[in-house]
């Protein structure tokens, strides 16, 4: 028999529910490196069921997401403790679960006159694809591939950085900036779903997210392709479709095939830095645009700050970039700029082995 809710919300066993659903996470992961699949089916089955992990999914759309006073289309939004501990009985009875459509809302893109679109879900649907990600995410850990970036657990925009400045700062490269137009938009739904491989009652709830629809000026309009960006699970989901692209870059473009550089005559590596995110750093677009110098750098982010209008929300961001290109005033590459314990130290410690894997250990803790 089913145990009532704890009605007293703030009195829950936080760390004791965090410790219980990151046990279970653990098992997904190892059983997924492993390879054994049916255990990876059972396990996940386990954690939705946990009563642990459905507070914690929860306490994530109603308290911790940003969005969380964002309503769908049924009006919800700040939900009370007394009506959170009513989405956690309801996740109890996934099989009652409808999925409903996304109510539709269109935000600038910074910089830019166009707009995108975001597809906000009711937050019982919100609570419902924070609990499948909790299920799926270590699944996917487990196999993702090394250089992908953002939306990852533990890893952010200074561990792509990172990645490039250890590619980078060795030996020259070309380096090809690409972005995924409407990547959310346009991800094929049966390819996505054959690519998940989950069990059929998971397969079908993340169906029927992906065909709920948006409801747009009181319109319901049919969703044949793409991930609503406003879906809790949508970045995940995202990122299994992306999957698989870093094997197939280097595969398709073997060393051997490549062309040799003028001087040395050796061959050039193939690199990939996948990073999933609407950046709107103006640090990171420099490095992204190609910045190879700190006043390059500088010059290029003052400029974008300027477009995006950060500087004048940000009064003191174009006086830091001026010091740290002032500081580093010799050619350097860009991801030592980051690290100022770095650029306040001897000069000639920058660019050395010792810097590098002191900016990749800073970073990746």
């Amino acid at each position: 028999m089913a145990r009532p809710p704890i009605e007293d919300w703030t009195h829950l066993p936080w760390r004791k529910l965090e410790r219980v659903v990151y046990r279970l996470q653990t098992r997904i992961f190892r059983a997924s490196e492993r390879g054994n699949v049916r255990a990876v089916h059972s396990l996940q089955r386990l954690l939705m069921k946990s009563e642990a992990a459905r507070y914690l999914a929860v306490r994530r759309v109603t308290q911790d997401n940003r969005g969380k006073n964002t309503a769908g289309v049924d009006g919800v939004k700040a939900v009370a403790p007394a009506q959170r501990s009513l989405l956690v009985t309801a996740l109890g009875r996934p099989d009652a679960i409808r999925p409903r459509p996304t109510r539709r809302v269109w935000i600038p893109k910074p910089g830019k006159a166009e707009k995108r679109p975001l597809g906000i879900p009711v937050m019982l649907d919100r609570a419902h694809q924070a609990l499948v990600k909790l299920a799926l995410e270590p699944e996917w850990e487990a196999r993702f591939e090394p250089n992908s970036y953002g939306f990852r657990p533990g890893r952010s925009v200074h561990d792509a950085i990172g990645a490039l400045f250890g590619m980078l700062s060795h030996k020259d490269k070309y380096v090809l900036d690409a972005d995924i137009q409407g990547c959310f938009d346009n991800i094929a739904h049966s390819p996505l779903l054959d690519k998940l491989a989950t069990y059929p009652t998971l397969r079908r709830t993340i169906k029927g997210w992906l065909k709920a629809g948006v409801l747009a000026d009181g319109t319901w309009q049919p969703t044949e392709r793409g991930s609503p960006q406003g879906g809790v699970a949508s970045p995940l989901l995202a990122l299994i479709a992306l999957h698989g692209l870093e094997t197939a870059i280097t595969t398709a473009f073997p060393l051997a095939t490549m062309p040799a550089v003028a001087q040395g005559g050796s061959q050039k590596e193939l690199h990939l830095v996948l990073f999933l995110k609407n950046v709107t750093n103006p640090f990171w677009k420099a490095v992204r645009v190609g910045a190879t110098s700190a006043w390059e750098l500088y010059d290029l982010a003052k400029d974008i700050s300027e477009k995006n209008d950060v500087a004048a929300k940000n009064p003191d961001i174009v006086a830091k970039m001026k010091a740290f290109a002032e500081e580093a005033h010799r050619p350097m590459p860009v991801g030592e700029i980051y690290d100022r314990k770095l650029l306040e130290k001897d000069r000639n410690y920058l660019g050395s082995e010792e810097a590098t894997n002191a900016f990749r250990k800073k970073n990746k803790g």
